[in-house]
């Protein structure tokens, strides 16, 4: 998982790709309430996929706990946010 690039699809309620042509997408990571950090994604070769990648690093994820992120795509005046995701990490790699 560490050092490779994690794709996204950005989907409406709907289930329809979003075409990320003109975005910027930014994952949002944080515990509880805490905001840990936040990393500008890579927009797919063709971004009429709504696919982007994010870059995770062994210290993004580094204690053992439930991390909640979501994904920004931003656009002049446009403002797409995902749903609030969960993903645990049951041991510490520090």
């Amino acid at each position: 998982m560490y050092g490779l690039q994690q794709p996204f699809t950005i989907k409406t309620p709907d289930g329809v790709v979003v075409d990320l042509t003109g975005f910027t997408v930014t994952l949002y990571v944080w515990i509880g309430t805490t905001p840990l950090f936040n990393s500008v994604g890579v927009l797919d070769a063709d971004p009429t996929t709504g696919i982007c990648y994010f870059t995770m690093i062994a210290a993004d994820f580094a204690t053992a706990g439930k991390y909640r992120f979501e994904v920004e795509c931003t656009k002049a005046l446009v403002l797409i946010k995902t749903k609030n995701y969960i993903v645990e990490n049951t041991e510490d790699r520090v």
